[in-house]
């Protein structure tokens, strides 16, 4: 599943272009050894676009970034859908990049019988991709 990666900021702050940004601190999310994922396509994204940040912010997930991006402590590039469990604090900026998305993917043992929770989590994200593709 590709989720598309817009840039975030706190809501109400004016952002004409990427140099507007430079200066801000910048939120990354950790690499995860063996899976290229958001910090690779972020610093993709600094290269294609010229950008030097002035400083980055490494952080352990998507749901600490959000925090310090609504405080107006950072700003990130992060999946354009969750921004709701921040109550409307953050905003998404279109600055008409192209930006590659963000892959999603799930990893098991092929092994392991898959405990009813985690069953349930399954049908969950099966009934999500098939409503996302309608």
């Amino acid at each position: 599943m590709d989720l598309p990666l817009v840039l975030v900021v706190s809501s109400g702050r004016h952002v004409a272009g990427l140099r507007d940004l430079e200066s801000e601190t910048w939120i990354v999310p950790a690499a995860i050894q063996g899976f290229p994922g958001l910090d690779e396509l972020t610093d993709q994204f600094w290269r294609r676009n010229d950008v030097t940040p002035a400083r980055i912010q490494q952080v352990s997930t998507l749901q600490t970034a959000l925090p310090l991006i609504a405080a107006d402590m950072a700003v990130g590039l992060l999946p354009r859908d969750g921004f709701e469990v921040v109550g409307g604090q953050v905003a998404a900026i279109d600055l008409a990049l192209d930006i590659p998305p963000l892959r999603a993917a799930m990893v098991w043992s092929a092994e392991m019988q898959p405990a009813p929770s985690l069953d349930l989590l399954f049908q969950v994200i099966d009934q999500a991709v098939a409503d996302a593709a309608i």
